[in-house]
């Protein structure tokens, strides 16, 4: 019997996911690094149409996947792992040496996926409730503060190349409801118990590490 082909795009997912995991990098979830979200596997591969080679190799075995959505929110946030079975895979594409990838512990955990974007407003929404300005827009709430506060906070915070975010990105967060939004004396903002509660997963880049030997 004549074995199916591994896509080209398959298999930069493979060693992309292969790398996280053998060099610590990714994110950590359910006990062990090398997680990643389409985002991530998009911007490591420089591949545009994952989701179908992603689907095939979840239904091989080859990567597993975890629901990693903020609670309450309604579309899943897919992280992805590659499975021991996705690195023999790989290791007989290459022609190089197998080397075993430990499974993830069976339990979850409180760690949420949370795009660039939301992650600095809450960043920002959290520094609010904690440090209040000399002249309060709500003297009553001092938490409370404008877009442009919140921004301006950011800007003057941001080491390198953190992210910023965008008005939609706030009003995202209230339909969520992890901030508020209230409209007087001016559009403002203060985050909410929920988002309070959010536990965001660290990406960290993988260590270097020294290639297989080829078979």
């Amino acid at each position: 019997m004549t074995r199916a082909k591994t896509s080209t795009v398959a298999i930069a997912i493979l060693r992309f996911l292969l790398g996280l995991e053998r060099g610590g990098g990714g994110f950590r979830r359910r006990g062990v690094s090398g997680w990643a979200t389409g985002a991530e596997i998009h911007a490591g591969t420089g591949s545009s149409y994952l989701s179908e080679d992603l689907r095939s190799l979840h239904a091989a075995g080859r990567v597993i996947r975890d629901d990693a959505r903020i609670p309450g929110t309604r579309a899943p946030a897919w992280a992805y792992r590659i499975t021991d079975a996705g690195a023999r895979h790989l290791a007989g594409e290459l022609q190089t040496v197998h080397v075993p990838v430990r499974d993830p512990a069976a339990a979850g955990d409180e760690g949420v996926y949370v795009r660039p974007g939301i992650a600095a407003a809450l960043r920002a929404l959290r520094h609010a409730s904690e440090k209040a300005l000399r002249k309060p827009l709500v003297p009553a709430e001092p938490e409370w503060r404008t877009s442009r506060q919140l921004s301006a906070w950011l800007d003057e915070a941001r080491t390198g190349r953190e992210p910023r975010f965008f008005s939609d990105e706030l009003a995202w967060m209230v339909r969520a409801g992890l901030a508020e939004r209230r409209d007087e004396p001016a559009t403002l903002y203060r985050i909410a118990p929920a988002g309070l509660a959010v536990k965001p997963m660290v990406w960290r880049e993988p260590a270097e590490i020294t290639p297989a030997a080829t078979g």
